[in-house]
């Protein structure tokens, strides 16, 4: 009577060989997919960076996100390894080149590279993380394309809904003459110097000379209000572009005005001249615009495509 070839102890074997393989790659692949959650230690160092970089402590919220984006990264960094994206990218075997010369790796480059993959560097150096990273955020935000057709009529849309983004602030061309706060008497030189600027004709240059050395110079060009805050405080600025808008202002450009006080001390100005806040044309803002339309798509295909990935991935 023949044996069925099924029912041979040998076909057995093989098959129940086949079926423990396949049973082992299945659990070895999805065990792939899951990640230890994030030691106390990793956490506390996160809430600590956060809380230096903020300068207060991350509520529950807060904390909340430092986890996801923690845990986004180790997602990030396991599917580049998984992809092999280690083993096709220049800066990365540059690096494992310079961490096997470190570790006085011998033997060629391709011998380097495989002893350092081998000792797992790739794994445990925090700018080849950063890399992998990049690299999968580059295939991410690469989901947006191609784009939708941008038109004019959406870019004027979003140069309109915007249109606050491209004012152009006030910009004042000035003069002045500083008396430092740490003058002793400063109140007497501030009243001397009023008398001598209001009812002599001197020229500028000349009127420098009677204060002090102030850092940033005597004349500035034309400088926008964020700037002159930055030098001389709110106070200042407010007050002297109140006055470069007044009507009543006489002889623009020859009138000293002050005294004016600054974070600095105290300054006599003359306005050389001034220029009103202005919109800046939609035709030479377009590009940005558009460039920023784009960047909005990619960061939309980005976060699809990282949470996509989050959602592949169980954590322990």
């Amino acid at each position: 009577m023949k044996i069925s070839l099924l029912h041979s102890p040998a076909c057995r074997f093989a098959l129940l060989g086949i079926l423990l393989w396949l049973g082992k790659y299945f659990l070895e692949w999805r065990n792939s997919y899951h990640l230890m959650a994030t030691s106390d230690e990793v956490l506390k160092a996160s809430y600590h960076d956060w809380a230096s970089s903020n300068g207060m402590h991350p509520n529950v919220e807060q904390k909340a996100e430092i986890q996801r984006s923690i845990l986004a990264k180790r997602v990030s960094v396991t599917e580049a390894l998984r992809r092999d994206i280690h083993l096709n990218d220049t800066v990365i075997y540059q690096r494992l080149l310079r961490n096997a010369d470190f570790l006085g790796i011998e033997g060629d480059k391709s011998q380097k590279i495989a002893d350092a993959l081998a000792l797992g560097l790739h794994k445990s150096d925090e700018l080849i993380q950063r890399r992998l990273v990049q690299r999968i955020e580059a295939l991410g935000r690469a989901q947006a394309y191609p784009l939708p057709k941008i038109g004019d009529a959406l870019l004027r849309a979003r140069y309109t809904e915007k249109i606050d983004q491209w004012l152009d602030p006030p910009r004042l061309k000035i003069h002045h003459v500083y008396l430092s706060a740490n003058n002793a008497n400063i109140e007497s030189k501030v009243d001397s110097l009023m008398k001598e600027l209001q009812f002599s004709s001197i020229e500028d240059e000349q009127a420098y000379l009677l204060g002090d050395y102030f850092l940033f110079g005597n004349e500035l060009p034309l400088t926008n209000m964020s700037r002159l805050t930055n030098i001389f405080g709110d106070k200042f600025t407010n007050t002297l572009v109140q006055l470069a808008t007044s009507n009543s202002l006489p002889n623009e450009g020859n009138v000293w005005l002050g005294p004016l006080r600054s974070e600095y001390g105290v300054h006599f100005v003359k306005i050389i001249s001034f220029e009103k806040a202005t919109y800046r044309d939609f035709d030479d803002v377009k590009f940005t615009i558009q460039q920023d339309y784009v960047r909005e798509l990619e960061n939309e295909a980005l976060t699809k495509y990282r949470n996509k990935l989050l959602s592949k991935y169980k954590v322990k």
